[in-house]
């Protein structure tokens, strides 16, 4: 199976269900394991605060360090996908973003209250991107349920 052409990782797996499917049983799975994972680590009440990296455009650690020049991915990464929300407040800029995985290998830490794996991107020590894995099974059987 190949990748869309506009996907950004060489390496990260598509997934994609059906649109009603997509919107009433993907979506609201996805925000609300996101939803308890930043309450917990960061204390974020509203998921709708961070911004979620739209599945074509996660890229991986493989893809910063790829030997194939057109593979490879390029700082301005960041800014396009990464920092598209940040904002300045009290001369900080304040970034979150978090994308979905399934790549067990990119997530080495876990959070204590919600036993998500996850990883970061830093930028100046502080985190500005979240790898958040997730079960692709947990998701077949949440379709699952929502169509018996």
């Amino acid at each position: 199976m190949a990748l869309p052409e506009d996907h950004k990782s060489a390496v990260l797996p598509s997934v994609g269900f059906d649109k009603t499917i997509e919107e009433e049983v993907i979506e609201p799975f996805i925000e609300h394991h996101a939803g308890r994972f930043f309450k917990a680590q960061e204390g974020i009440e509203d998921i709708d605060q961070v911004h979620r990296i739209e599945a074509k455009n996660v890229i991986t650690d493989i893809d910063w360090h790829s030997h194939e020049e057109e593979t490879r991915a390029e700082f301005k990464y960041v800014y396009e996908h990464v920092m598209r929300r940040a904002e300045k407040r009290d001369g900080q800029t304040r970034q979150m973003a978090y994308a979905i995985t399934f790549d067990r290998l990119l997530t080495t830490k876990t959070c204590e209250e919600t036993d998500i794996q996850f990883e970061t991107m830093t930028l100046a020590g502080e985190p500005i991107l979240y790898y958040l894995k997730l079960d692709l099974g947990d998701i077949i059987a949440e379709v699952r349920d929502y169509l018996q």
